[in-house]
């Protein structure tokens, strides 16, 4: 008669043992690898938001769209929707393209269903006021070194600032840094880095340090100097 082998426990958590161990090593790799599908998945919003952004300026002599009339140039297209009447900025770039999808970061905790009551309305992308007052883009001289978009902040929805970045589609890049650092996200994709779009339609990560530099006029890639050549400071944001 033939004798059945059967498996011994020793042998059981032996290969429990070395699956743990392949799990351990595996585990860490994918979640990199889907880390870095998101980042890509996030650039690759902004960066179809350039296109859409170069659309609509060429179309509109070199203007970006307005959020409000604002005081550094009140003329402009679309004066129908200035002041209490602006619509939010994407809403202009839905004729060349711009969709729901194209908004969202799949890293963002505040577009996710839960976050609270309005995760279903809010865009992951927070426009650089600089660029809502119909000021002339072919003004610039380094398409390639000012921001458009910026990751919005306000994941932990615990503090003032957080609820400033959640409430609004844009913030105040004229404005001295510490106005509005807050509303940014600084660590959406690693450690101290988030997504930017730049005026030329190219998009990479940075750490917010990096943007602002030494957080002077002339080295602050969120305040477009050639639109305010003659300020010798940050405007306040209720000038």
């Amino acid at each position: 008669m033939k004798t059945r082998k059967f498996f011994t426990l020793i042998e059981l958590l032996v290969v429990i043992a070395i699956i743990a161990i392949l799990a351990g090593m595996l585990l860490p790799a994918l979640s990199m690898a889907r880390a870095k599908g998101r980042n890509t998945y996030c650039l690759n919003n902004q960066k179809q938001s350039g296109v859409f952004f170069t659309m609509y300026s060429d179309d509109w002599n070199s203007i970006f769209p307005p959020v409000h009339g604002g005081v550094l140039s009140a003329s402009g297209p679309h004066p129908e929707r200035t002041g209490a009447a602006a619509v939010a900025w994407f809403h202009y770039l839905e004729n060349y393209g711009m969709v729901t999808k194209y908004l969202r970061c799949p890293e963002d905790p505040a577009v996710h269903s839960g976050f609270d009551d309005n995760w279903d309305k809010r865009q992951s992308y927070i426009y650089n006021g600089m660029c809502a007052f119909n000021s002339h883009a072919n003004r610039v001289m380094k398409m390639s070194q000012y921001i458009v978009l910026s990751e919005r902040g306000g994941d932990k929805n615990s503090s003032a600032q957080d609820t400033t970045a959640l409430n609004h589609q844009g913030y105040p890049g004229f404005s001295d840094p510490s106005d509005w650092e807050g509303m940014l996200a600084k660590d959406r994709h690693g450690k101290n880095r988030s997504n930017y779009l730049f005026f030329d339609g190219h998009a990479r990560g940075m750490s917010f340090a990096e943007t602002v530099n030494d957080r002077t006029l002339d080295k602050n890639h969120h305040f477009v100097k050639e639109w305010l050549p003659t300020v010798t400071g940050y405007i306040k944001d209720d000038d």
